[in-house]
């Protein structure tokens, strides 16, 4: 399924296996993990703490911005140049 953060939402903890989460604009979405799925910061959106496993993907666009990601090595972190701010760790092994 897919789960939408909108304007001024919090997400927090949430568990996406093989969906969607999508943040828009003035959106958080807090402590996320990902699972096979996929999330996807838009413009204004805010990913804090995302934990990638399982082949999950993170998608930061233009004007997003990702902080304190744990990204496991068979898992993929897509942002444009123009992302905001994007920082965490990678686990390779």
């Amino acid at each position: 399924g897919t789960q939408t953060v909108q304007n001024y939402g919090k997400a927090i903890n949430t568990d996406i296996v093989s969906g969607l989460q999508q943040i828009m604009a003035n959106g958080t979405a807090e402590g996320s993990i990902i699972n096979g799925g996929s999330q996807v910061v838009n413009e204004g959106g805010l990913a804090e703490n995302s934990v990638l496993n399982d082949g999950g993907t993170l998608d930061v666009r233009e004007k997003g911005s990702a902080t304190g990601i744990q990204q496991s090595s068979q898992d993929a972190l897509v942002a444009t140049t123009r992302a905001t701010r994007v920082t965490g760790t990678r686990a390779d092994g």
